[in-house]
């Protein structure tokens, strides 16, 4: 009897999550039955063409639809129009060859579909969405097929949001995927963006304490995912488009800004520079939030005036979220894979311009101490580690006074590494007087 409940629990809770179904995996000729949770919601993501799409049969409480009538039909607010399923729905290819189909059904949960702040956006062209709900709403978005892609490394499904405007009081934030049975909750460990930023800072007397930095300026975020969602609260606006920007040679376009590089698990990927727009004059802070699980090494490279902030994963050093920054007064990031397929990872920068630089004899210790903070996993073991774990306050401790070293990072799986540019000039003298060394050595022997 025990075993029986726990069965229909596992099924009842199987039912509970959302689905994509990929029209390219149902053959020809063939008629499949698709269990659902019943008041969900279904909606059609396609750019196919209608002559192909009018062979493709939808069967909701013993209504047949043809897919070539769901395609472009959206709501007044410009949210896609949806379907109200029962416990199941049938799906017929008829006489259609479906296998250079780039569509998908998006399947909801019951929750999802009942909540009034709940939409969802299929993106063939544009859409400008405002969201104003002091609480939290839930904005699903999906892209279509990006057609014809100029290089090599171009994403299949993609959209850029731009515009974007926020109430100071608002909170913005964007995740992978679709949304689950926790999209009700908001953790920034989650993202792979998120505006306001927050960081955590040592007092003097050792307690840790939240700043938040909300950036009025945001760079045009590429969001090469088949779908994704984004969580919001307050005012807020943004324009998102079917478009791609070439983000092999980026910079950013204001003193105090942030962006983000996110690339997909299957997604192609050339090596990033994105360089800072910065007054040489005024001092600045710069930074990287980090998601990455690759399948082949990924290496972050923040350059600066005065340092080097490096951290390195590969498929046994991950990170679910690592957010490392410094007053390096920094120039760029650069972002380099050994493989052009590399595997899931997002980096969100930013830099903070902080005023007008201040010539002084005496170092001034600072009234508090900023800490890096991580959330991080790897492929041997599933916990997580948080930034008032023992371990990273030994690591937190460990970070020199920013005065003196001005760089504060974080210990994770990964391999981080700073690098000052003394050691990085002492490291090349080294070199060219080993390699001199060497070369008088062969000559002599050859003389002899």
């Amino acid at each position: 009897m025990q075993i029986f409940l726990a069965v229909i629990f596992l099924f009842a809770f199987a039912l509970a999550d959302p689905q994509i179904l990929y029209l390219k995996t149902f053959p020809l000729g063939s008629t499949t039955n698709i269990t659902t949770e019943n008041g969900s919601n279904l909606y059609l993501a396609s750019r196919d063409l209608l002559t192909d799409l009018q062979n493709i049969t939808l069967t909701i409480d013993g209504q047949n639809y043809s897919l070539d009538t769901l395609r472009d039909v959206a709501s007044d607010d410009g949210s896609q129009y949806s379907m109200k399923l029962g416990s199941y729905f049938t799906i017929s290819t008829n006489s259609v060859n479906t296998t250079h189909f780039s569509g998908y059904l998006y399947v909801s949960t019951a929750q999802q579909a009942a909540d009034p702040n709940f939409s969802v956006y299929v993106i063939a062209s544009e859409v400008n969405i405002t969201k104003t709900y002091s609480g939290f709403s839930t904005t699903v978005i999906l892209n279509t097929n990006f057609g014809v892609t100029p290089f090599w490394y171009s994403p299949f499904k993609t959209s850029l949001v731009s515009n974007i405007v926020q109430d100071p009081s608002s909170k913005f934030y964007i995740y992978p995927s679709i949304p689950y049975n926790n999209y009700t909750s908001h953790s920034r460990w989650r993202t792979i963006f998120y505006n306001p930023m927050v960081f955590e800072n040592i007092a003097p007397n050792g307690s840790v304490y939240e700043t938040e930095q909300l950036f009025e300026n945001v760079e045009p975020l590429q969001l090469s995912y088949d779908a994704w969602y984004f969580s919001s609260s307050g005012n807020i606006s943004m324009t998102i488009s079917k478009l791609w920007v070439n983000y092999v040679q980026t910079n950013t376009t204001s003193l105090t800004t942030t962006g983000l590089l996110a690339i997909s698990a299957e997604s192609f990927f050339a090596n990033a520079n994105i360089n800072f727009l910065y007054n040489p004059n005024n001092t600045r802070t710069t930074g990287m939030f980090l998601k990455c699980q690759p399948d082949y090494p990924v290496e972050f490279t923040l350059s600066g005036v005065n340092a080097v902030l490096e951290a390195y994963f590969n498929k046994t050093e991950t990170t679910m979220g690592t957010l490392e920054w410094s007053d390096n007064d920094g120039t760029s990031l650069l972002v380099n894979s050994s493989f052009i397929i590399p595997g899931s990872f997002s980096v969100q920068y930013f830099i903070i311009d902080t005023g007008v630089r201040i010539v002084t004899s005496t170092s001034i210790p600072p009234t508090s101490t900023p800490v890096s903070s991580t959330q991080s996993t790897s492929s041997s073991q599933s916990t997580t580690v948080i930034s008032t774990s023992a371990s990273t306050q030994q690591s937190v401790s460990n970070v020199t006074n920013p005065v003196t070293s001005s760089v504060k990072s974080t210990t994770t799986s990964s391999s981080t590494k700073i690098i000052t540019t003394s050691t990085i000039q002492t490291t090349t003298s080294e070199s060219k007087l080993l390699y001199s060394s060497i070369w008088f050595s062969l000559a002599l022997t050859l003389i002899l």
